[in-house]
């Protein structure tokens, strides 16, 4: 199945053994998050934690 990431827009092929496949499935209208921007994003998010932690 092919997906497009909606925050960067790199298109990713995926197949049924990816922990997204049945959401996309059964939604082709679900956002995907591809795993880099995954990443990313929980990065900062712990990043922005540590730092509201330390007020």
């Amino acid at each position: 199945m092919q997906v497009k990431c909606a925050i960067c827009g790199k298109e990713e092929q995926i197949d049924k053994l990816n922990k997204n496949y049945r959401k996309m499935e059964s939604n082709p209208n679900a956002i995907f998050i591809c795993e880099v921007c995954n990443q990313k994003l929980t990065y900062q998010a712990a990043q922005q934690n540590d730092l509201l932690k330390k007020k």
